[in-house]
């Protein structure tokens, strides 16, 4: 019985993020909020490896929100900045992005970006 339970820890183990992915996504977090004076950033990310991350990119506005996304090359550019804080080197890979404003997660989600971002 322990030594089946010791192979499942270890299984476990091989199928979380480790922590260099999670200290990438922190790192990127920090650039991108500076980068583009954002109020957040918030990641979806896969449940198996490799580990898909989608980054939620959130601003005070939809003013703001909209200006942002007609950004030219913004995925290439929040991708970039991933990869430069490591995320490729931790095991993730960049899916895609999302911008939203604070605004509209007050008056379609009640508030909360828990909902938003399902």
């Amino acid at each position: 019985m322990e030594r089946r339970s010791a192979r499942y820890k270890h299984r476990v183990s091989q199928n979380e993020p480790s922590p260099a992915f999670w200290a990438a996504l922190a790192s990127a977090a920090a650039a991108l909020k500076a980068r583009w004076q954002l109020t957040r950033v918030e990641y979806n990310t896969g449940f198996v490896a490799p580990w898909e991350v989608s980054v939620w990119l959130g601003t005070e506005t939809d003013d703001e929100r909209d200006r942002l996304a007609r950004r030219p090359n913004l995925e290439r550019d929040v991708g970039n900045v991933l990869t430069e804080h490591g995320l490729s080197d931790a095991g993730g890979v960049y899916r895609g992005l999302v911008v939203q404003s604070e605004e509209t997660v007050k008056r379609e989600y009640r508030g909360s970006w828990f909902y938003a971002l399902r």
